[in-house]
């Protein structure tokens, strides 16, 4: 999408793409990913205890939360839900995506991402 609207050139918008698959596939495995049937203002108070471990991954509607981060604390979060009635699904991934287990390509990614050259979309 940036590309179409001209933020970067295609061959800047491929080597971001391939960096990110490249980076996040050797990120260290573990963690899992669950869509819960809850708003982010439910889900959030729920997360504040874990310490970091789990994150709210993707709001994909108003009533639609995907979590991420240790698989116990997730299935925990998923056992919470159900409790509730809610629908609580654990996602098929390999790796806890868009969470702390993430952070350690950050680096790498923006050492990365600054080689671009980017310009106003239009």
């Amino acid at each position: 999408a940036a590309h179409i609207a001209g933020v970067f050139s295609l061959e800047d918008a491929a080597k971001l793409v391939a960096a990110r698959g490249r980076l996040m596939q050797a990120a260290p495995a573990g963690g899992t990913m669950a869509a819960i049937q809850a708003s982010e203002q439910e889900i959030t108070p729920t997360l504040a205890a874990d310490n970091g471990t789990i994150a709210i991954a993707a709001l994909n509607s108003p009533t639609s939360t995907v979590i991420s981060g240790d698989t116990d604390t997730v299935e925990r979060h998923i056992t919470h839900w159900h409790k509730r009635g809610r629908k609580a699904t654990r996602l098929t991934v390999s790796h806890a995506f868009h969470s702390p287990h993430m952070d350690g390509i950050l680096n790498e990614f923006r050492d990365i991402a600054t080689t671009i050259t980017y310009h106003p979309p239009h």
